[in-house]
């Protein structure tokens, strides 16, 4: 399996209600931005897979602009793609954007956007599993005071939990 992906597809194991209930959820969360931001190695993964589905969820994200953050890619093939070289782009988009930009995925760009303090608000689906040795999203290097605003039941196994800025 490639390096933070388990051979084991961990969804087997939900349950149709757990399935269902995900679904929703992912159709309402990719209809509230007004664009996506992703890491080079979330965008690989999603870039192949999502312009040839045809479901309601696929074509939502389609439409969005898509930000994509990379020193390496030039050329992106996901329609409505723009690359983003550093941190300060990110930040000028952050900026100049009307509306959320929402991340998907690209925990190691989470790490960076939180460190750079281009992080407003956090939003965690937690399911009870980690994969591997699991990855630290918090490393120490923001010091902002985060507090919970919301928590929210997806289906009977997952978990959203909001936080904010104090």
């Amino acid at each position: 399996a490639a390096e933070g992906v388990h051979a084991t597809d961990w969804r087997a194991a939900l349950t149709e209600r757990d399935r269902e209930s995900w679904a929703t959820f992912m159709l309402e969360d990719a209809r509230t931005p007004s664009a996506l931001l992703f890491g080079r190695r979330t965008y690989d993964y999603f870039a192949p897979r999502y312009p040839t589905r045809t479901d309601q969820l696929a074509r939502t994200v389609n439409n969005l602009p898509k930000y994509v953050l990379s020193t390496t890619l030039t050329d992106p093939e996901w329609a409505n793609t723009t690359v983003l070289g550093g941190m300060d782009e990110v930040a000028k988009l952050r900026e100049t954007a009307e509306g959320e930009i929402r991340l998907y995925g690209s925990s190691l760009l989470a790490q960076s956007l939180l460190a750079a303090g281009l992080v407003d608000e956090m939003r965690l689906l937690i399911f009870p599993l980690v994969l591997g040795k699991g990855q630290r999203l918090f490393d120490g290097g923001d010091e902002k005071p985060w507090r919970l605003v919301d928590v929210r039941r997806v289906g009977d196994s997952f978990a959203l939990l909001t936080y904010g800025l104090r």
